[in-house]
């Protein structure tokens, strides 16, 4: 006669496996992400996106409730900036975009802070210049390129408009 498992059982039994093996784990999922072809692997990602629309889709008060925390979470990993600090910035800019003066819609403003001082997409939190709307975010990382600035200058002294009558 065999032993079956309950599903307690079995959760503990993985949770002690996870323990044990933190690594070996991360390692075989590794292993096997390398081994599916790419489009087995965007499909697999279509499949994890779909999911999550549908969850979101069926229980939006769970989520709409998660999001204050999931943002805060988030900026804390790539700004290194807490709550207080966020508010702290906001107010002393007047509760407006620290560029053109507006006041945050239903989004949230965008945290401004110097790429050059932290390449990779995050912040050490020291290079945070400030809170802006997204048009203004926008706009200025364009002005930040300046191959970019220079070719646009070209490109508007080439052609200058033509009235039309």
């Amino acid at each position: 006669m065999s032993k079956k498992r309950t599903t307690e059982q079995g959760r503990a039994a993985v949770a002690r496996y996870k323990a044990a093996h933190p690594g070996r784990i991360m390692e075989n999922q590794r292993r096997y992400r390398a081994s599916l072809s790419p489009e087995k692997l965007d499909a697999r990602r279509a499949q994890g996106r779909e999911r999550e629309a549908r969850r979101r889709r069926e229980h939006p008060e769970y989520f709409k409730k998660l999001a204050p925390a999931a943002r805060s979470r988030w900026i804390r990993r790539k700004y290194r900036m807490s709550d207080n600090d966020y508010r702290a910035l906001l107010e002393s800019q007047g509760g407006k975009c620290a560029i053109c003066g507006t006041q945050p819609g239903k989004k949230h403003f965008d945290i401004d802070h110097n790429h050059a001082c932290c390449p990779g997409g995050g912040s050490c939190g020291e290079c945070v210049r400030g809170l802006l709307c997204g048009g203004c975010n926008k706009r200025l990382g364009v002005l930040e390129d300046s191959d970019f600035c220079a070719a646009a200058d070209a490109y508007l002294s080439k052609r200058k408009l033509k009235r039309l009558a």
